[in-house]
């Protein structure tokens, strides 16, 4: 049984990263932010999402440039206070006796002690109410050596990032691993019908230009094409304002032809029960394989925008926009409404997400994870450490 909190942007969790920017006086500055995610593959490109108000938000758009940094669940009290102090009024790099490196690449600095840095130029920015949403094509990523594996894939159990809950403000450790991606559905073939030291230089590894802004939620993306529900996983997915979310689809799926006539659409988290289901509406393609009997639905307010039974949190979104890039369709979406399973609830009718405990994913390894445990407060946490 699911009760409807009205339209929100309860994507989550989201990854929590740090944006390095240089102010008008050429100081380093770095910024906590959560309304980050991925825009495309080739090139790469990533999005944060800020609000004017934020000091970072007129350096970047002044520079053409900014880094994006993973930081490890060691670090959360240091980025909490990141994300509460602002740089107009103090240096807070050196509040936290961090050390500000400038890049090589674009002209924006980052601090050494993050285990992974996205070096970004500054593509495009657009307008969307509260919040500008920044793309960056990402030309470098620089990663600790210690956390990398084998082909230059990003170690995440040596990184250990963490997400965040904007709900409830609560930072969430990475859980465990959960299973392969691409892989997970086979399970079902018997069955199926259809360093924490600030004073230790880090060493970093170059490994190119790639897209290392994991982990992301995982959701199945609902639709209806001529006439009949097709399912899709899709996990490059992020918060971009407080009203709205974007995904990035391939151009070739079949569910974007949907979203595009119809311009609604359902968000379904996912939970570590419909894994196995999830990861095999996005094997398939609807072109050829008829998934709409893969999960149980209802249906709320809008049309063509199926909502499954099973999931704790399903949105009814209504599409705003569209940036294409050279391979990707990035759909900005609004919800209209979102439904939240009872017992997910806290007593003052906020989401609960460690009753939901949804599945996130990573690219790099093709793994799913699940969120593990709070381990702070947001905009409290740093107050309970000394820096």
């Amino acid at each position: 049984m699911k009760k409807s909190v009205g339209a929100n942007t309860f994507l989550f969790n989201t990854p929590t990263v740090v944006v390095g920017t240089y102010d008008i006086h050429e100081r380093p500055n770095m910024m906590t932010a959560a309304w980050a995610g991925v825009v495309n593959s080739r090139p790469p490109m990533i999005s944060v999402s800020l609000r004017e108000a934020t000091y970072t938000h007129s350096a970047i758009l002044r520079k053409k440039a900014f880094t994006v940094a993973i930081p490890s669940s060691s670090q959360v009290a240091e980025v909490d206070y990141l994300g509460v102090k602002s740089g107009r009024d103090e240096d807070k790099i050196a509040a936290i006796h961090y050390t500000a490196k400038k890049s090589e690449i674009v002209d924006a600095p980052y601090c050494e002690e993050f285990p992974v840095i996205l070096e970004c130029r500054l593509v495009e920015s657009k307008e969307l109410g509260l919040h500008t949403m920044f793309i960056g094509e990402v030309l470098d990523v620089k990663i600790d050596e210690i956390a990398i594996k084998e082909n230059n894939i990003p170690d995440l159990e040596q990184i250990k990032p963490f997400s965040y809950s904007p709900g409830a403000r609560e930072y969430y450790s990475q859980g465990n691993f959960l299973g392969n991606a691409h892989k997970i559905w086979k399970t079902l073939e018997e069955d199926i019908d259809y360093n924490e030291d600030p004073a230790i230089e880090f060493p970093h590894k170059n490994i190119g230009p790639v897209v290392a802004l994991y982990p992301t939620p995982v959701t199945v993306v609902g639709t209806v094409i001529d006439g009949k529900v097709n399912w899709i996983n899709i996990a490059h997915i992020g918060l971009i304002s407080h009203d709205r979310i974007m995904l990035s689809m391939n151009r070739s799926h079949y569910s974007n032809h949907g979203i595009i006539i119809n311009e609604t659409l359902s968000i379904n988290l996912v939970t570590e029960d419909m894994l196995v289901w999830a990861d095999y509406v996005g094997v398939y393609s609807g072109t050829k394989t008829d998934k709409s009997k893969v999960f149980e639905y209802y249906n709320g307010e809008l049309s063509n925008a199926p909502l499954i039974t099973k999931s704790p949190v399903a949105m009814e979104c209504q599409l705003v926009d569209t940036y294409s890039t050279e391979e990707h369709d990035n759909f900005i979406v609004k919800p209209i409404n979102t439904y939240v399973h009872k017992d997910c609830l806290t007593l003052d009718g906020t989401i609960d997400y460690e009753k939901v405990n949804p599945v996130l994913f990573e690219m790099p390894n093709k793994q799913y994870l699940n969120i593990g445990k709070v381990i702070g407060k947001c905009w409290d946490k740093y107050k309970a450490d000394k820096i």
